[in-house]
């Protein structure tokens, strides 16, 4: 029953071990046991994004920012918030979360790829393709095929689609 025990567990299941079923079982328990869970509600949102469940990504994350205004790793959170709302289809608004994520976090690599699909995905390439190349310099062994190696989304047309934006904007394969 402690919220953090259990979404601890879920983020294994999910970044490490790819099992989102269960690791939905845990998030749903944290906030069984603590529907307030700042970090709870971000990863759950984050599962949601992973499996293309573009809206209720979407509303946990944006509830997760609502809980923790002064989190000391905000960036963090703006940053899984903007891949929710890349699932949820809202381009700009991942655009928003993104570039104040990297107000807070220059080199934080997982933001800049989710500012390149928005960019890319809002029709500026020019701009997706400079972002690239910084997300490059910092991460440069990134490729298309490792990333979605590593991605819990990499089984889901979410993460395809993400994975073709990438390289659309440059990442190699």
């Amino acid at each position: 029953e402690n919220a953090l025990a259990l979404t601890s567990e879920g983020f294994v299941l999910t970044n490490l071990l790819h099992q989102l079923d269960e690791a939905e079982d845990r998030y749903d328990a944290a906030l069984d046991a603590n529907p307030n869970d700042a970090n709870g509600r971000l990863l759950r949102g984050t599962l949601f994004a992973f499996q293309g469940k573009g809206e209720a990504a979407k509303r946990d994350s944006e509830r997760a920012l609502h809980l923790a205004p002064i989190d000391p790793h905000r960036f963090f959170f703006l940053a899984l918030a903007a891949s929710a709302n890349i699932a949820a289809g809202d381009y700009e608004r991942a655009m928003v979360l993104a570039k104040a994520s990297l107000r807070m976090n220059r080199t934080h690599t997982s933001t800049l790829r989710v500012k390149a699909v928005a960019q890319m995905r809002l029709g500026d390439e020019e701009a997706a393709r400079e972002t690239t190349r910084e997300l490059l310099r910092l991460q440069p062994n990134l490729s298309v095929s490792a990333w979605l190696k590593n991605s819990p989304s990499a089984n889901f047309e979410v993460g395809r689609n993400f994975a073709a934006t990438l390289r659309e904007t440059g990442v190699p394969e």
